[in-house]
């Protein structure tokens, strides 16, 4: 989970979590703000793919 990275300072995202995600149409962004950069390791562990 990213928020148990010591690094990350604050989450936040833009878009609609409740409006329907369509295809090629639609999207969520999310901004990660770090102290500095997690290392690619530690990073890779914390992030799953979304289906």
């Amino acid at each position: 989970m990213l928020s148990e990275i010591s690094e990350i300072c604050g989450i936040g995202q833009t878009g609609d979590l409740n409006a329907p995600l369509v295809p090629g149409k639609s999207d969520i962004d999310m901004f990660v703000i770090c102290s500095k950069i997690p290392a690619k390791k530690r990073k890779d562990l914390s992030f799953t793919k979304v289906e």
